[in-house]
C-alpha cells in the first residue's frame, strides 16, 4: 500500500532471504517524485518528472564479510534487510538535498 509521502515504510524480509540463500545481489532503486505525479489519495495522475536512481549491488558475501556472521539465520536475516533499508535512506537523503 502507499505510504506517506517522503516516508518508507519498515523494510521486510523477503528481497534479502533470497538473496542470501540463493547468495545474489540485491539492486536497490530509489524512485522520486511519484508523491507530486499521484498524490495519496487523489484518483488521477497529473504530470510530473519522475526520477530513478539506480544504487550499486549489495551482495550478501560483502555483508557477511563485513558482520563475521555466524548468529542465528533469523538475526542475520533481520540485520541484512536493515543493512538494505540503511544503504536506501542514505541515497534518499542525498537526493533530497
Amino acid at each position: 500500500s502507499r505510504g506517506n509521502p517522503g516516508q518508507l515504510k519498515p523494510f521486510k524480509n523477503g528481497a534479502a532471504s533470497f538473496s542470501l540463500k540463493l547468495n545474489k545481489p540485491i539492486l536497490p532503486a530509489v524512485i522520486s517524485g511519484t508523491e507530486i505525479a499521484w498524490p495519496k489519495g487523489k484518483i488521477f495522475m497529473r504530470p510530473t518528472p519522475i526520477e530513478v536512481h539506480i544504487l550499486d549491488p549489495i551482495y550478501p558475501s560483502s555483508f557477511q564479510n563485513i558482520d563475521e556472521i555466524e548468529n542465528e539465520e533469523i538475526d542475520n536475516l533481520s540485520r541484512y534487510t536493515n543493512f538494505i533499508e540503511k544503504k536506501i535512506n542514505e541515497k534518499i537523503r542525498e537526493i533530497n538535498n
